[in-house]
């Protein structure tokens, strides 16, 4: 039989590299020898190997370069997305930033923000001006290196409290300011952060000097008109003297037991005052009689409170004083004049109606000797309920044995016994 044999990595007698193939022959011993140049054999496919490589090689960079340029272009389009959303933001929160400046700074208020560390972040021109120094100048530092530490030390107290209790605080009062002292109205507004919680206060600070100045100017004018008048009534009234002075001594005194508030307490008091205002109009022949009085005469004395009210309306009082006036007369049963009942009377006029019968009853008449204290509350517990308050009485009878009343009244009533 016959083999035959291929083999790739033989060179011919030139050193030329080739292709054998073999082939023995059967017949006698030989073998067939046939020798092909590489280059003719397989130089076409190593050449489209090669091509074909350079080729695959060039699309896999390509894909690379589309692959990174793909991630490039969405990286920077994400980016730009964010750098233009950011923007946007930035953009809105400064233009709510300028809006706040603008309109905080046409307020003639100070108003700034301090955080938890008492560091300011926000403060108007108002707020600049009272520091002495330019509103972005003072952002980020602590309120006691702009104002000094006695200065800031009102407004951290209050901040703290606002901030520890999580409420709006008001204070009230004196503040100094350089060589002056200045009335100063602040409110103390805890601010909550984005996480929760309290992240610093906006505090509102106003100066009402000149408002407090000139209502205690009015103040002084008042009384003084007040006091002119009562001084009037007095010399007509012999027999009534000192009577509207001690009724407005003795309802200031029960307004304070009452825990009412300062313009309710100046509202008794001035009522007091003007109770027998009206009396102005009523003769002086009546006024001096010691008995005998008609019923027109005993008419125009008892209607003198409401006479009283009726001359006074055109004046302006922080407090219902012509109210006090009108109702002070009521009972508190509803049977009075006008015929209002209970807590529907003013409450300075329920005082009024106590204070006035207290007085009333201590003191001496052309017609009668006057009553001892005790006798006068004795008389008062009588009422209760139906021409006094309770509560008003009660008031009355705690200032009298427990805050000095009796010896401040020493003079309008005889020693009890």
């Amino acid at each position: 039989g016959s083999g035959s044999n291929f083999a790739t990595d033989k060179k011919d007698y030139q050193g030329r590299p080739v292709l054998v193939t073999s082939r023995s022959l059967s017949a006698v011993p030989w073998v067939l020898v046939y020798t092909v140049s590489y280059d003719e054999a397989l130089g076409e496919a190593e050449a489209r190997f090669q091509t074909l490589t350079i080729v695959l090689w060039l699309v896999i960079v390509l894909l690379a370069v589309i692959i990174a340029a793909v991630w490039y272009y969405g990286s920077s389009r994400r980016a730009s997305q964010a750098a233009y959303q950011f923007n946007q933001m930035a953009t809105k929160y400064q233009e709510q930033s300028n809006l706040l400046q603008l309109v905080t700074d046409s307020q003639p208020t100070s108003i700034f923000i301090l955080d938890k560390d008492d560091k300011y972040r926000f403060a108007n021109r108002q707020a600049a001006k009272d520091a002495g120094i330019p509103a972005p100048e003072m952002i980020g530092k602590p309120i006691a290196n702009v104002l000094g530490p006695a200065a800031a030390k009102r407004v951290v107290r209050l901040n703290h409290q606002a901030m520890d209790e999580n409420r709006t605080v008001t204070e009230y009062g004196p503040v100094e300011a350089g060589s002056k002292t200045k009335i100063v109205q602040s409110e103390h507004i805890p601010l909550k952060g984005t996480a929760g919680g309290v992240s610093g206060v906006l505090a509102v600070e106003d100066d009402i000097t000149d408002f407090v100045t000139e209502r205690e100017r009015r103040a002084r004018n008042l009384n003084q008109l007040v006091k002119t008048l009562v001084d009037v009534v007095d010399k007509r009234d012999p027999f009534a003297a000192q009577h509207s002075a001690r009724v407005a001594q003795v309802a200031r005194a029960v307004a304070k037991e009452m825990n009412l508030s300062d313009v309710e307490i100046e509202t008794a008091e001035i009522a007091g005052n003007l109770l027998n205002l009206g009396k102005i109009l009523i003769p002086e022949s009546v006024l001096a009689k010691t008995e005998g009085l008609t019923d027109e005469e005993r008419g125009m004395i008892r209607n003198s409170i409401m006479t009283s009210a009726d001359l006074i309306k055109g004046i302006e009082f922080d407090g219902p004083v012509v109210e006090t006036l009108q109702q002070a007369q009521a009972n508190f049963d509803g049977s009075g004049n006008p015929p209002l009942k209970g807590d529907d009377i003013v409450v300075t006029a329920r005082i009024i109606a106590v204070a006035n019968a207290f007085i009333g009853m201590i003191s001496d008449r052309a017609f009668r000797q006057a009553l001892s204290i005790d006798q006068a509350i004795e008389a008062l517990l009588k009422g209760v309920n139906k021409s006094f308050d309770r509560r008003v009485v009660a008031a009355l009878i705690n200032y009298l044995d427990n805050h000095g009343g009796r010896e401040a009244l020493a003079g309008a009533a005889p020693k009890t016994e």
